[in-house]
């Protein structure tokens, strides 16, 4: 789970990301990426009604991108705010596909190491 410091809630920082940040488009989702004057990186989903009317469904594809934004934290390089949009999800999408495309994503927006 990711701290509460770690997490974007207001919606100047939401209207900043999205009018001034750059676009990443992977298989599964969209990253949005501004830089940050804070001294940590601050992420936030979102999973769309359009994604699943069911909110057992939306609230497991958030527990997998935040488990996998746990795992990648350490290897990410200076800081900056993310927004995670998820573009379709299905509960029979393998973890690892989730998980490599948002690695890849991360790594092509530079700002995420290569895993050696």
């Amino acid at each position: 789970m990711l701290a509460k410091k770690t997490r974007i809630s207001k919606q100047k920082d939401f209207d900043y990301i999205f009018k001034n940040g750059r676009v990443y488009r992977g298989r599964f989702m969209i990253l949005r990426i501004a830089p940050n004057v804070n001294d940590i990186s601050r992420f936030a989903i979102i999973v769309s009604k359009k994604i699943s009317n069911r909110a057992t469904v939306r609230n497991l594809a958030k527990r997998r991108i935040k488990s996998i934004i746990s795992s990648l934290y350490d290897r990410m390089i200076g800081k900056v705010n993310i927004v995670i949009s998820l573009k379709h999800f299905k509960k029979e999408i393998p973890f690892s596909e989730i998980h490599q495309d948002l690695e890849e994503l991360m790594i092509h927006a530079k700002i995420l190491k290569k895993n050696v």
